[in-house]
């Protein structure tokens, strides 16, 4: 017996886990969900305590929120692999091929991510973390796909497998393909007016008035950028 027949349970709460993990990190980085905690973060009124405002300033630093996320979503990953790996011969060769290159993509990112390797290899950075974005997306897929397929093979009277969409991973999964999708959804052309103010500074005049909290991303080369 092996922990895949005798404990199903385990790597599918730790599937759910890293996957309610990056659908978090990925969430936090929507432009909506950004514009609407900024925008409750104004309505705090100005006869509040200071303290209480200077709380509330470090709205910009939400991107801890989304490393924290993702770095969970790694270390509970990680616990699903060493099981998967520890149960190897039990398993197929697709499956352990599947969670291997994921763990690769994830251990990379987390290396290009620290403060001095980011600050010297900068575009590796940008570039490794939207193209594994991407492929992760097709194995963690391919990894669900397998991971069921598996917990079928090994199903047992205590432990009878469930449909495939009856996974939490799944719509997890699904929810954080769309949120991705979402940016690119919306992708148009801008005409801008170009006011060079120094030889390291341009001032960006746009067509529309841009409302109050509202992020606007602007790329020459959207796919590369």
């Amino acid at each position: 017996m092996n922990q895949v027949s005798e404990h199903p349970s385990i790597l599918l709460d730790l599937m759910t886990m890293a996957s309610a993990n990056v659908l978090a990190a990925v969430l936090i980085r929507q432009d909506f969900i950004i514009n609407t905690i900024f925008r409750l973060c104004l309505l705090v009124s100005k006869r509040a305590p200071l303290q209480l405002r200077c709380m509330f300033t470090k709205v910009y630093e939400y991107g801890s929120f989304q490393s924290g996320a993702a770095v969970s979503s790694v270390i509970w990953f990680t616990a699903f692999s060493i099981i998967i790996f520890t149960n190897a011969k039990a398993l197929g060769p697709m499956l352990l091929t599947c969670t291997l290159s994921i763990w690769i993509i994830f251990a990379t990112m987390l290396i290009l991510a620290f403060p001095y390797i980011r600050f010297h290899y900068h575009d590796a950075f940008e570039y490794v973390h939207r193209w594994g974005t991407v492929a992760t997306l097709f194995l963690v897929f391919s990894e669900l796909c397998l991971f069921h397929r598996e917990l079928a093979d090994h199903a047992s009277p205590e432990f009878p497998t469930t449909t495939f969409i009856q996974l939490p991973a799944y719509w997890l999964f699904v929810l954080s393909a769309l949120l991705l999708l979402l940016p690119w959804l919306r992708l148009g052309k801008l005409t801008v007016e170009i006011e060079l103010s120094s030889n390291k500074a341009v001032r960006m005049h746009l067509p529309d008035e841009v409302e109050n909290c509202s992020v606007i991303k602007i790329a020459e080369t959207p796919f590369s950028d």
